[in-house]
Protein backbone atom coordinates (compact mmCIF):
# COMPACT_ATOMS: atom_id res chain seq x y z
CA UNK A 1 0.00 0.00 0.00
CA UNK A 2 1.34 3.34 -1.09
CA UNK A 3 4.51 1.51 -2.71
CA UNK A 4 4.73 4.52 -4.80
CA UNK A 5 5.08 7.19 -2.58
CA UNK A 6 8.34 5.43 -0.80
CA UNK A 7 10.04 5.34 -4.33
CA UNK A 8 12.60 8.09 -4.78
CA UNK A 9 10.95 10.29 -7.91
CA UNK A 10 12.79 9.98 -11.16
CA UNK A 11 13.78 13.99 -11.05
CA UNK A 12 13.32 14.33 -15.08
CA UNK A 13 9.66 12.67 -14.37
CA UNK A 14 8.96 14.54 -11.08
CA UNK A 15 10.09 18.23 -13.24
CA UNK A 16 8.15 16.78 -16.54
CA UNK A 17 4.53 16.08 -14.19
CA UNK A 18 5.08 19.44 -12.25
CA UNK A 19 5.51 21.30 -15.63
CA UNK A 20 2.27 19.71 -16.74
CA UNK A 21 0.03 19.67 -13.58
CA UNK A 22 1.13 23.67 -13.08
CA UNK A 23 -0.38 24.43 -16.21
CA UNK A 24 -3.28 22.84 -15.33
CA UNK A 25 -5.12 21.68 -19.17
CA UNK A 26 -7.46 19.06 -18.90
CA UNK A 27 -6.78 17.26 -22.64
CA UNK A 28 -9.61 14.55 -22.08
CA UNK A 29 -11.83 17.59 -21.77
CA UNK A 30 -10.12 20.26 -23.56
CA UNK A 31 -10.18 22.45 -20.94
CA UNK A 32 -7.85 24.91 -18.41
CA UNK A 33 -9.17 23.75 -15.21
CA UNK A 34 -6.56 26.46 -12.84
CA UNK A 35 -2.78 26.06 -11.29
CA UNK A 36 -2.46 23.48 -8.97
CA UNK A 37 -2.52 23.66 -5.63
CA UNK A 38 -1.74 20.35 -4.09
CA UNK A 39 -0.58 16.69 -5.48
CA UNK A 40 0.25 13.49 -3.67
CA UNK A 41 -0.68 9.87 -3.53
CA UNK A 42 -4.03 8.31 -2.25
CA UNK A 43 -5.87 5.21 -2.37
CA UNK A 44 -8.84 5.31 -4.92
CA UNK A 45 -11.91 2.72 -4.71
CA UNK A 46 -12.58 0.88 -7.98
CA UNK A 47 -15.52 -0.55 -8.00
CA UNK A 48 -16.33 -2.83 -11.20
CA UNK A 49 -18.78 -5.46 -11.90
CA UNK A 50 -16.85 -8.30 -11.12
CA UNK A 51 -14.19 -6.94 -8.69
CA UNK A 52 -13.70 -3.96 -6.58
CA UNK A 53 -10.31 -2.88 -4.68
CA UNK A 54 -8.08 0.21 -3.95
CA UNK A 55 -5.20 1.28 -6.28
CA UNK A 56 -2.82 4.00 -5.99
CA UNK A 57 -3.05 7.26 -7.99
CA UNK A 58 -1.41 10.56 -8.58
CA UNK A 59 -4.27 13.04 -7.09
CA UNK A 60 -3.66 16.79 -8.06
CA UNK A 61 -6.31 19.64 -6.25
CA UNK A 62 -6.49 22.98 -8.34
CA UNK A 63 -7.19 26.26 -7.69
CA UNK A 64 -10.79 26.06 -9.03
CA UNK A 65 -11.72 23.00 -6.73
CA UNK A 66 -11.28 20.58 -9.13
CA UNK A 67 -9.32 17.45 -7.75
CA UNK A 68 -7.98 15.07 -10.49
CA UNK A 69 -6.44 12.01 -10.69
CA UNK A 70 -3.89 9.84 -12.73
CA UNK A 71 -2.42 6.65 -13.24
CA UNK A 72 1.29 8.39 -12.84
CA UNK A 73 2.53 11.71 -12.71
CA UNK A 74 3.00 13.37 -16.26
CA UNK A 75 -0.11 12.63 -17.48
CA UNK A 76 -2.02 14.74 -19.46
CA UNK A 77 -5.06 12.94 -19.55
CA UNK A 78 -6.42 12.10 -15.62
CA UNK A 79 -8.19 8.78 -15.45
CA UNK A 80 -10.84 11.40 -13.90
CA UNK A 81 -12.18 14.20 -11.99
CA UNK A 82 -14.43 15.74 -10.17
CA UNK A 83 -15.21 19.42 -9.01
CA UNK A 84 -15.83 19.94 -5.54
CA UNK A 85 -17.03 23.54 -5.36
CA UNK A 86 -20.37 22.03 -7.23
CA UNK A 87 -21.24 20.14 -3.86
CA UNK A 88 -19.00 20.89 -1.14
CA UNK A 89 -21.48 19.66 1.34
CA UNK A 90 -21.02 16.31 -0.17
CA UNK A 91 -17.27 16.10 0.91
CA UNK A 92 -16.79 14.36 4.06
CA UNK A 93 -13.75 12.86 5.83
CA UNK A 94 -13.16 10.33 8.62
CA UNK A 95 -15.34 9.30 10.60
CA UNK A 96 -18.14 12.12 9.09
CA UNK A 97 -17.90 9.21 5.97
CA UNK A 98 -20.37 6.42 8.01
CA UNK A 99 -23.46 9.23 6.93
CA UNK A 100 -22.57 8.10 2.82
CA UNK A 101 -24.22 4.93 1.98
CA UNK A 102 -22.33 1.58 1.29
CA UNK A 103 -18.98 2.68 2.69
CA UNK A 104 -16.66 0.43 1.26
CA UNK A 105 -14.41 -1.78 3.17
CA UNK A 106 -11.15 -0.68 4.33
CA UNK A 107 -7.49 -2.32 3.29
CA UNK A 108 -5.93 -4.28 5.82
CA UNK A 109 -4.25 -2.07 8.54
CA UNK A 110 -6.04 1.71 7.26
CA UNK A 111 -8.60 3.58 9.62
CA UNK A 112 -11.42 5.75 9.19
CA UNK A 113 -10.25 8.53 10.07
CA UNK A 114 -7.54 7.86 6.69
CA UNK A 115 -10.59 8.07 4.54
CA UNK A 116 -11.48 11.10 2.09
CA UNK A 117 -15.44 10.83 0.18
CA UNK A 118 -15.91 13.33 -2.34
CA UNK A 119 -19.76 13.22 -3.69
CA UNK A 120 -22.21 14.83 -5.86
CA UNK A 121 -25.94 16.41 -5.61
CA UNK A 122 -26.63 15.27 -9.03
CA UNK A 123 -26.21 12.02 -8.95
CA UNK A 124 -25.59 10.90 -5.03
CA UNK A 125 -24.85 7.22 -5.39
CA UNK A 126 -21.71 8.68 -7.22
CA UNK A 127 -19.14 8.77 -4.34
CA UNK A 128 -15.62 8.49 -5.03
CA UNK A 129 -13.75 7.20 -2.15
CA UNK A 130 -9.51 7.61 -1.34
CA UNK A 131 -7.61 6.89 1.09
CA UNK A 132 -4.93 8.99 2.94
CA UNK A 133 -1.30 7.77 3.86
CA UNK A 134 -2.27 9.49 7.64
CA UNK A 135 -4.31 11.08 9.57
CA UNK A 136 -2.40 14.18 9.37
CA UNK A 137 -2.35 14.00 5.22
CA UNK A 138 -6.39 13.89 5.40
CA UNK A 139 -6.00 17.27 7.62
CA UNK A 140 -3.68 18.46 4.42
CA UNK A 141 -6.02 17.59 1.81
CA UNK A 142 -9.00 19.65 3.80
CA UNK A 143 -6.98 22.46 4.39
CA UNK A 144 -6.10 22.62 1.11
CA UNK A 145 -9.47 22.05 -0.34
CA UNK A 146 -11.14 24.31 1.80
CA UNK A 147 -9.00 27.41 0.55
CA UNK A 148 -10.45 26.74 -3.01
CA UNK A 149 -14.12 27.03 -1.76
CA UNK A 150 -16.41 29.37 -0.52
CA UNK A 151 -17.52 29.73 3.46
CA UNK A 152 -18.44 27.54 5.36
CA UNK A 153 -22.47 27.54 6.52
CA UNK A 154 -23.58 27.86 9.80
CA UNK A 155 -24.65 25.51 11.95
CA UNK A 156 -27.34 27.04 14.80
CA UNK A 157 -29.64 25.59 17.34
CA UNK A 158 -33.21 27.20 16.89
CA UNK A 159 -35.04 27.95 19.44
CA UNK A 160 -38.74 28.73 18.26
CA UNK A 161 -41.11 27.34 20.89
CA UNK A 162 -39.05 28.77 24.43
CA UNK A 163 -42.92 29.27 25.96
CA UNK A 164 -43.10 25.08 26.04
CA UNK A 165 -42.12 23.88 29.09
CA UNK A 166 -42.36 20.34 30.34
CA UNK A 167 -42.31 18.92 26.91
CA UNK A 168 -39.48 16.44 25.46
CA UNK A 169 -38.67 17.79 22.42
CA UNK A 170 -35.34 17.09 19.51
CA UNK A 171 -33.24 20.23 19.07
CA UNK A 172 -34.22 21.87 15.93
CA UNK A 173 -30.93 22.52 14.62
CA UNK A 174 -30.53 24.05 11.08
CA UNK A 175 -27.59 24.47 8.83
CA UNK A 176 -27.40 28.11 6.77
CA UNK A 177 -25.06 30.13 4.61
CA UNK A 178 -23.04 32.18 6.60
CA UNK A 179 -24.26 36.25 6.67
CA UNK A 180 -21.47 39.19 5.82
CA UNK A 181 -20.93 39.96 9.52
CA UNK A 182 -20.22 36.21 10.60
CA UNK A 183 -17.70 36.06 7.77
CA UNK A 184 -16.20 38.71 9.01
CA UNK A 185 -15.95 37.77 11.75
CA UNK A 186 -14.25 33.92 11.23
CA UNK A 187 -11.60 36.67 9.27
CA UNK A 188 -10.49 38.22 12.35
CA UNK A 189 -10.43 34.97 14.37
CA UNK A 190 -8.68 33.23 11.18
CA UNK A 191 -5.92 31.18 13.02
CA UNK A 192 -8.72 29.65 15.27
CA UNK A 193 -11.26 29.08 12.58
CA UNK A 194 -8.67 27.83 10.26
CA UNK A 195 -7.08 25.13 13.16
CA UNK A 196 -10.89 23.95 13.43
CA UNK A 197 -11.31 23.21 10.28
CA UNK A 198 -8.51 21.49 9.37
CA UNK A 199 -7.98 19.62 12.17
CA UNK A 200 -10.07 15.79 12.15
CA UNK A 201 -12.75 15.72 14.23
CA UNK A 202 -15.68 13.33 15.04
CA UNK A 203 -18.06 16.21 16.06
CA UNK A 204 -18.82 19.38 15.29
CA UNK A 205 -20.11 22.33 17.23
CA UNK A 206 -23.12 23.37 17.30
CA UNK A 207 -24.37 25.89 19.93
CA UNK A 208 -22.74 27.26 22.98
CA UNK A 209 -24.70 28.48 26.27
CA UNK A 210 -23.03 29.97 29.00
CA UNK A 211 -23.80 30.35 32.74
CA UNK A 212 -26.13 33.70 33.73
CA UNK A 213 -23.68 35.79 35.84
CA UNK A 214 -24.22 39.53 37.39
CA UNK A 215 -21.91 40.66 34.84
CA UNK A 216 -23.63 41.57 31.67
CA UNK A 217 -20.26 43.18 29.87
CA UNK A 218 -19.61 39.74 28.03
CA UNK A 219 -21.88 38.22 25.22
CA UNK A 220 -23.65 35.17 27.51
CA UNK A 221 -23.60 32.23 24.43
CA UNK A 222 -23.80 31.85 20.94
CA UNK A 223 -26.49 30.04 19.26
CA UNK A 224 -24.57 29.50 16.01
CA UNK A 225 -21.34 27.75 14.84
CA UNK A 226 -18.89 27.69 11.92
CA UNK A 227 -19.53 23.97 10.41
CA UNK A 228 -15.89 23.13 8.62
CA UNK A 229 -15.89 21.77 4.92
CA UNK A 230 -15.60 17.99 5.32
CA UNK A 231 -18.34 17.09 7.69
CA UNK A 232 -20.06 16.04 4.64
CA UNK A 233 -23.42 17.83 5.85
CA UNK A 234 -25.40 17.57 2.74
CA UNK A 235 -25.78 13.69 3.38
CA UNK A 236 -28.02 14.55 7.10
CA UNK A 237 -29.90 17.35 6.60
CA UNK A 238 -33.47 17.69 4.96
CA UNK A 239 -33.78 19.59 1.96
CA UNK A 240 -34.86 22.70 4.29
CA UNK A 241 -31.26 22.62 5.92
CA UNK A 242 -32.76 21.12 9.32
CA UNK A 243 -29.72 18.46 10.60
CA UNK A 244 -31.34 15.30 10.55
CA UNK A 245 -28.29 13.47 12.38
CA UNK A 246 -27.19 12.68 16.07
CA UNK A 247 -26.41 15.53 18.99
CA UNK A 248 -24.97 14.98 22.08
CA UNK A 249 -23.74 17.71 24.88
CA UNK A 250 -20.54 18.40 26.67
CA UNK A 251 -20.30 20.63 29.63
CA UNK A 252 -16.54 22.52 30.45
CA UNK A 253 -17.10 24.66 33.83
CA UNK A 254 -19.47 27.24 33.08
CA UNK A 255 -20.74 26.45 29.47
CA UNK A 256 -22.59 23.78 27.44
CA UNK A 257 -22.02 22.62 24.23
CA UNK A 258 -24.43 21.07 22.49
CA UNK A 259 -22.72 18.99 19.37
CA UNK A 260 -23.59 17.14 16.17
CA UNK A 261 -22.02 13.78 15.75
CA UNK A 262 -21.34 11.58 12.56
CA UNK A 263 -24.51 8.87 12.12
CA UNK A 264 -24.11 6.01 10.71
CA UNK A 265 -26.27 4.96 7.25
CA UNK A 266 -28.01 1.22 7.88
CA UNK A 267 -25.90 0.09 4.95
CA UNK A 268 -22.87 0.73 7.16
CA UNK A 269 -24.12 -0.28 10.16
CA UNK A 270 -21.73 -3.19 11.05
CA UNK A 271 -18.77 -0.88 12.33
CA UNK A 272 -21.58 0.77 14.11
CA UNK A 273 -21.46 0.84 18.31
CA UNK A 274 -24.23 -0.12 20.89
CA UNK A 275 -25.91 3.59 21.21
CA UNK A 276 -25.36 5.14 24.49
CA UNK A 277 -27.03 5.19 27.78
CA UNK A 278 -29.45 8.12 29.04
CA UNK A 279 -28.14 10.71 30.49
CA UNK A 280 -29.94 13.69 31.69
CA UNK A 281 -28.62 16.85 33.59
CA UNK A 282 -30.08 20.44 35.26
CA UNK A 283 -28.87 23.29 33.67
CA UNK A 284 -31.75 25.43 35.24
CA UNK A 285 -28.84 28.63 35.94
CA UNK A 286 -28.38 29.01 32.31
CA UNK A 287 -29.22 32.14 31.41
CA UNK A 288 -30.73 32.54 27.13
CA UNK A 289 -30.80 36.89 27.80
CA UNK A 290 -29.20 38.57 25.43
CA UNK A 291 -27.93 35.04 23.55
CA UNK A 292 -28.28 36.00 19.97
CA UNK A 293 -31.77 35.03 18.19
CA UNK A 294 -33.49 34.36 21.04
CA UNK A 295 -36.65 36.28 22.41
CA UNK A 296 -35.52 36.81 25.93
CA UNK A 297 -37.06 34.08 27.33
CA UNK A 298 -35.56 31.87 29.92
CA UNK A 299 -35.91 28.02 30.15
CA UNK A 300 -34.37 25.24 31.92
CA UNK A 301 -32.33 22.42 29.34
CA UNK A 302 -32.35 18.77 30.44
CA UNK A 303 -30.84 16.53 27.92
CA UNK A 304 -31.54 13.16 26.60
CA UNK A 305 -28.70 12.30 24.45
CA UNK A 306 -29.99 14.29 21.66
CA UNK A 307 -33.74 15.35 22.91
CA UNK A 308 -34.44 18.45 24.86
CA UNK A 309 -37.00 19.41 27.94
CA UNK A 310 -38.29 22.68 27.60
Amino acid sequence: MFSLCAKPANASGSSRASQQLQHGTCKSCNSTVGNQIKGGYLLRYKKQVLWSRWSEEWVVLYDDSTMAWFTEPGRSSPAGKILVKEAPEMLAIAHWTGQIPRRPPLPEGVSVSQLIALGSRRKRSKVYWMIAKSEEEVSDWIAAITKTLPPPPQIELVVDKPHLTGVLLRPIVRIRPATSTEVSARRKNRHTIEHNTTKVKGEAAVAIIKKSVQDNAEPKGSLACALPWGHGWGWATLPNGIWSGALTWSQCEDSITLHALPTTHCTNMIEAPCAGGIYHTDVGPFDFHGIEDVGGEDFDYAMDCGDFIF
